[in-house]
């Protein structure tokens, strides 16, 4: 199936955080929504993908040394490969006080690359963001 073809429900409201909604959303979105579920899903609290999954929500109040951050790094772009149709990611992670926002370009086997960011606030509500979708 291509990218074009692909329907799914949106888990996140414009400007709102993560939550089902009844919105339907197509094509490059819902491979972009793809990505930032496994974000923000803790590995193990999905049946169907036991090992799947990474929840940056842990950042809020935790310890940003550049060594673990550059563990984190690594890992969402591996945790965004693994998404069908995504063939590259390059992340960037940044905190402001209690506030991290991390943004991503996310490369799909159209070629084109996409942009995705996710904020989190000092009370771990995340918003995400996606461009060029």
């Amino acid at each position: 199936m291509g990218i074009a073809d692909l329907i799914d429900m949106s888990t996140f409201p414009d400007g709102a955080p993560m939550d089902l909604t009844t919105v339907r959303v197509t094509g490059v979105r819902v491979v972009l929504e793809w990505v930032a579920r496994r974000w923000l899903t803790m590995a193990g609290t999905l049946f169907w993908a036991p090992n799947d999954g990474v929840d940056v929500r842990m950042l809020v109040n935790s310890d940003h040394r550049p060594d673990r951050m550059a563990m984190l790094r690594a890992t969402l772009e591996q945790e965004a490969r693994e998404v069908s149709h995504v063939v590259d990611c390059q992340v960037d992670i940044r905190t402001a006080g209690e506030e991290v926002l991390i943004r991503g370009v996310v490369t799909l086997d159209d070629t084109r690359e996409y942009s995705l960011s996710v904020s989190i606030d000092k009370a771990g509500a995340a918003i995400a963001q996606f461009g060029g979708a």
